[in-house]
């Protein structure tokens, strides 16, 4: 079970979250996460930002139809004897 800090600074925020610092401000803006200052320090509220994270819609994936890439075989050098 992972633990968090109540709050966090946007970089540390980021990290748990996966969200980068600008959607973070973003966000925040928007009035859809909280953010509290403290001195000079923006720090995130985790639960809040991890509670709205919980209403957003499952991502909807389709298949790919691109067939598969085939990767050519490399070949190793072996040292050969008498070299240098």
């Amino acid at each position: 079970m992972n633990t968090f800090p109540k709050y966090a600074p946007i970089p540390r925020a980021s990290e748990i979250t996966g969200l980068g610092r600008s959607t973070l401000y973003k966000l925040a803006g928007e009035g859809k996460i909280k953010l509290i200052k403290a001195g000079g320090r923006s720090l995130v509220d985790i639960e809040h930002a991890l509670a709205w994270m919980q209403t957003l819609p499952t991502a909807q994936i389709a298949p790919s139809n691109r067939p598969a890439l085939r990767r050519p075989m490399i070949k190793l050098r072996t040292p050969s004897s008498g070299r240098p």
